[in-house]
């Protein structure tokens, strides 16, 4: 593992890193701002360092596929970002879906947290 986060996470880690064990959609996340007056960019991007700190962890494993349906293929955290900076990934109207699952070691962390 090259970046593992250490003993302490953010609080939007500790989510991201949740919804990747219970296996989710991107988009499905995409308006949980933590506050009310919260700015829903400042979560976006925050949650974009959660995913690519969790995945250069090994901690989650990023996919794409349809809504509703298995996700067809992996996706690098280059692709990943990149989608996430230029809001694809927060778009419900895309036909591919970024997907985060929590790898075996991702799981063992979160019942730790």
């Amino acid at each position: 593992m090259t970046s593992e986060p250490g003993p302490t996470f953010t609080k939007i880690e500790r989510e991201t890193l949740w919804n990747a064990v219970e296996g989710t959609h991107l988009i499905e996340i995409r308006n949980d701002v933590p506050d009310p007056g919260y700015p829903l960019e400042t979560y976006r991007s925050e949650v974009g360092r959660a995913v690519k700190r969790l995945a250069d962890a090994g901690l989650i494993t990023l996919f794409l596929g349809a809504w509703g349906e298995e996700a067809t293929r992996t996706i690098g955290i280059s692709e990943a970002m990149a989608r996430i900076s230029d809001g694809t990934a927060w778009d419900p109207d895309q036909a591919e879906l970024i997907s985060i699952e929590a790898t075996e070691e991702g799981r063992f962390v979160a019942m730790s947290l």
